[in-house]
């Protein structure tokens, strides 16, 4: 109610009514509408430059003090949790690429068995190439280095496997653990 006006109890209530029966019909005007491109240039150049006081500021953060988020009190309980993790991992994930990305250019691949697999399961394509070719797992410090620089190309004979990063540094090809060089 507006401040300064005085009401009895009954003018109140029929207030309240009135409003609960306007709100509960009442469809806001720019439901289902949508602006121009030209409309929402405008819109936007009005508020460029436009600063909120700190009288506002506290206006606001006192009425929104206390509030709930709207999730809050809502919580799945951890049979659901899993239930919908295993429900959606996966191939059946909508976001599913098959087991395979490219991180900083270079390809990785799920494989969650993997000794040397980070956090999320996946491991390096390069490094599958090599222990494949090799038939042992790669040590943490051996480096593959590509030998065309292309991050994405795994072929074996572009590869070639430093004993440790420094050897790969300075491109030291003498501590060479595999040489894909001399394979192809």
């Amino acid at each position: 109610m507006a401040k300064g006006i005085k009401m009895s109890e009954e003018t109140k209530k029929k207030l309240s009514i009135a409003r609960i029966k306007y709100y509960k019909d009442h469809v806001p005007w720019n439901t289902g509408r949508h602006l121009s491109l030209e409309t929402k240039l405008k819109i936007s150049q009005s508020e460029k430059g436009k600063t909120i006081t700190e009288e506002h500021r506290r206006k606001l953060s006192k009425s929104l003090k206390g509030r709930a988020p709207w999730i809050k009190g809502k919580h799945h309980t951890n049979s659901s949790k899993s239930k919908i993790s295993k429900a959606l991992s996966g191939a059946n994930n909508p976001r599913w690429k098959g087991g395979r990305r490219i991180r900083n250019g270079y390809v990785e691949i799920l494989a969650k068995q993997h000794p040397h697999c980070g956090c999320e399961g996946y491991v390096s394509e390069h490094r599958l190439v090599i222990e494949k070719y090799l038939r042992r797992y790669l040590t943490r410090i051996e480096c593959v280095h590509h030998l065309n620089n292309i991050k994405s190309d795994n072929k074996i004979s572009n590869l070639v496997v430093f004993k440790d990063n420094s050897s790969h540094r300075k491109l030291n090809f003498d501590n060479l653990v595999f040489d894909g060089r001399v394979n192809s």
